[in-house]
């Protein structure tokens, strides 16, 4: 599932949209409305965690890619099913395997943006203190929480519990206030390493862990077993991250 700063990167590239009007919207979904999309100019194109928000006058779609979505601007399209296709004078922007909304309120009162990550009304603080609240809940599971974190998602979870020496099953209620923010943090920093890294494609080889198979610090095994209610591939050191 693609993380925040790839759909951020998805967003700067499909900047050359802004301002042009839809020649023509259609989807294999007959039960969105986008005949009203047409004629219309878009006004702004921007993320909120992992969504892809295209902007009108009067209505926002909303392009989640879920596990297996994928897009092309201006490309060959291949025989996937349409979810959404939105058609410029400058070019074709379109989506396969996603999940497409349309939203008719304000965006302010649809969405939270201080738990964007990649938003500038991030509030870390706000993070530690929804985490507080969790208990029991493992520290991996927290960070996967997309109403705490959103845009992280498990490649940015791997990384930046190892970049703060936090074993991913650690309790959540035992693991100190001030690796809860340090982790909030560097939620926010390295996903904004991960997007400039992006823009050049070469953020894999910026990985301390994910992927890997040696740890980078102690040269112990990486671990990668199945972790959380979400049963996610977790990377992780076993003996450099503590285990709360």
């Amino acid at each position: 599932m693609p993380e925040g700063p790839v759909i951020r990167f998805l967003s700067e590239k499909a900047q050359v949209f802004v301002g042009k009007k839809v020649k023509k919207a259609s989807a294999i979904d007959d039960s969105l409305d986008l005949k009203q999309l047409e004629g219309q100019k878009v006004t702004e194109i921007k993320t909120y965690g992992k969504q892809l928000l295209i902007t009108f006058d009067k209505i926002t779609v909303s392009v989640h890619l879920m596990l297996f979505g994928y897009y092309l601007i201006n490309g060959k399209k291949p025989n996937g099913k349409l979810r959404l296709g939105l058609e410029f004078d400058n070019g074709e922007l379109n989506f396969y395997a996603s999940q497409v909304k349309l939203i008719e309120e304000p965006l302010e009162e649809v969405y939270d943006w201080t738990v964007d990550v990649m938003s500038p009304k991030w509030d870390p603080n706000a993070a530690v203190d929804k985490m507080n609240k969790l208990k029991k809940l493992l520290i991996c599971d927290a960070l996967l929480d997309q109403d705490i974190f959103a845009g992280v998602g498990n490649k940015i979870k791997d990384e930046i519990l190892f970049n703060a020496k936090v074993h991913p099953a650690s309790n959540i209620e035992k693991v100190p206030d001030k690796k809860k923010k340090e982790l909030a943090d560097e939620a926010a920093s390295f996903s904004y390493k991960y997007l400039g890294w992006k823009r050049t494609e070469v953020q894999d080889e910026h990985f301390s862990v994910h992927w890997k198979e040696i740890c980078p610090r102690d040269g112990t095994a990486i671990e990668k077993p199945k972790m959380g209610k979400q049963d996610r591939t977790t990377y992780h050191c076993p003996k450099c991250q503590k285990k709360y």
